[in-house]
């Protein structure tokens, strides 16, 4: 579970990254503040994203910290500035961190049983 979500999360970097820099040049061509704000709230984003699927395969409790960190700046984004597909990417994010829990608590119970025989 930590693999796929890894990856996962890993992969969803690219279109964040790349829908914020979109979301960062209409801002700047339409001279909006508030766009270009959700542009750098993107960026952050991607980065919590990226540095919490790489870390959910060596040190998953601190990708679990970084997708919920990433969950909820999108949310607070989405909430504070017009880039509306920021929900979207937080959701997401918090839904990936769900599951980095359930596979960390699933292998620690197949290591216990595995000590126990």
């Amino acid at each position: 579970m930590r693999i796929a979500v890894g990856i996962i999360a890993l992969a969803l970097t690219i279109p964040v990254f790349l829908q914020s820099c979109g979301v960062g040049f209409g801002g700047a061509m339409a001279e909006d503040a508030d766009l270009g704000a959700g542009a750098g709230a993107g960026y952050l984003v991607a980065f919590a994203l990226l540095f919490g699927g790489a870390f959910a395969f060596r040190l998953p409790r601190l990708g679990v910290v970084l997708l919920a960190l990433a969950g909820g700046l999108a949310l607070i984004g989405y909430a504070s500035t017009p880039y509306t597909d920021l929900v979207i990417w937080g959701v997401i994010a918090w839904i990936l961190a769900g599951l980095l829990v359930v596979g960390v608590i699933a292998e620690r119970r197949r290591s216990r049983r595995a000590s126990w025989s």
